[in-house]
């Protein structure tokens, strides 16, 4: 997704190393090539590599997939 399509706030599908499978998330922050991301909803088996309920993740903006 291009870098200026993105707003913080909104709802998109990401991608991240950390994860195996995509996952959505709200953009809370943006820095140059990065984007905080809260996590919303995520696959079962990627919630036990998580270490809190409503984590965060630092994500490459070119790892947002798709806005929802």
């Amino acid at each position: 997704m291009d870098r200026g399509n993105i707003r913080v706030g909104g709802t998109y599908l990401c991608s991240s190393d950390y994860l195996s499978w995509s996952f959505i998330g709200r953009a809370v922050s943006m820095g140059k090539y990065t984007v905080k991301v809260e996590l919303l909803k995520c696959h079962p088996s990627d919630r036990l590599a998580l270490d809190s309920d409503n984590p965060v993740l630092k994500v490459n903006y070119l790892s947002v997939l798709d806005a929802i």
